[in-house]
């Protein structure tokens, strides 16, 4: 059950980061970013690469993965519509397209 409520929680964090800063919406790795400074406060690059990397680093600050990160954006966006990047979701639904192709053939 706490796994559920941390993700939720994670959830209405991310919606929060999605309204506050629109160039979230459609770069994975700018959300984090803004993620791990409301978590953590002032980041430099060095301080952004360890919770990047090192899961005992993220354990001790109390920040989760980017991969959890993105998939709250995913489901997120997926209830809100609107705080989708409509020039992103063009350009992912392309990008798919081509993968699809590829893969079949």
């Amino acid at each position: 059950m706490k796994d559920l409520k941390d993700f939720q929680s994670l959830e209405k964090q991310v919606e929060e980061l999605l309204k506050k800063y629109p160039d979230t919406r459609r770069d994975d790795m700018c959300l984090y970013y803004w993620y791990c400074r409301d978590r953590v406060g002032c980041l430099s690059n060095d301080v952004f690469t360890k919770l990047f990397e090192l899961s005992y680093i993220r354990k001790a600050y109390g920040v989760k993965s980017y991969s959890s990160v993105s998939r709250a954006r995913r489901k997120v966006q997926a209830k809100h519509p609107e705080l989708k990047d409509i020039e992103a979701v063009a350009i992912r639904s392309e990008q798919e397209n081509l993968y699809k192709e590829y893969a079949i053939s």
